[in-house]
């Protein structure tokens, strides 16, 4: 069982805030699976009593959304890292890929509570979604690497989609016979998508 913390000095409510989602995101890590995050279960985590969660996330449902929000974040921040202006678009278009892929194999509870259907609109987001600055990202890298600017929108579904099946079918399916790693796979999608439509 998880010690008991000590308090936080007067002011630092939001520090809190953050404990209690990291102890969210350890249940989420360890599990796999957002049906393991509870109000209670994240205190127990955390060391804190259930109260205090209650005074930052009034639902569970709030906990997940704040959890869905900073696992875009930390997904956008790794593909934003990916590659150097320096390189090729192609180059960096594969290193966004290859970010995608790491951060889903190293973060498969957070990646599964991105891609599980929670993104419907928040009401209280106007019409945004988290999602969508890691989404204006693909499709600029990806408009770097095709003639017509105006496919880049339609191939960076197209990559994602193959990228994203390719990641949950490996996972649901480890036993299958999959021919080569998520490198190979990763240069036969960019070529495939990509390469092939400046011919």
């Amino acid at each position: 069982m998880t010690s008991k913390r000590p308090r936080n000095r007067r002011g630092e409510g939001n520090r809190l805030r953050e404990e209690i989602l990291d102890a969210a995101h350890a249940v989420l890590s360890d599990h796999g699976d957002e049906n393991a995050v509870t109000l209670r279960g994240v205190a127990r985590q955390a060391g804190i009593a259930p109260q205090s969660c209650y005074l930052h996330f009034a639902t569970r449902e709030d906990l997940l959304w704040a959890l869905y929000e900073r696992g875009f974040s930390a997904l956008r921040d790794a593909l934003e890292s990916a590659g150097t202006p320096t390189e090729s678009p192609r180059n960096r278009l594969r290193a966004l890929c290859s970010a995608y892929v790491t951060y889903a194999e190293t973060q498969p509870g957070s990646y599964a509570l991105l891609f599980s259907g929670r993104g419907a609109k928040h009401p209280e987001w106007d019409g945004r979604l988290p999602g969508e600055q890691t989404s204006t990202l693909w499709i600029s890298t990806i408009a770097e690497c095709v003639p017509d600017g105006t496919a880049a929108g339609p191939v960076a579904a197209d990559l994602w989609a193959a990228l994203h099946g390719t990641i949950t079918l490996r996972r649901s399916l480890p036993g299958f016979p999959w021919p080569g790693d998520l490198d190979a796979v990763i240069d036969r999608l960019v070529n495939a998508l990509v390469i092939h439509r400046t011919m």
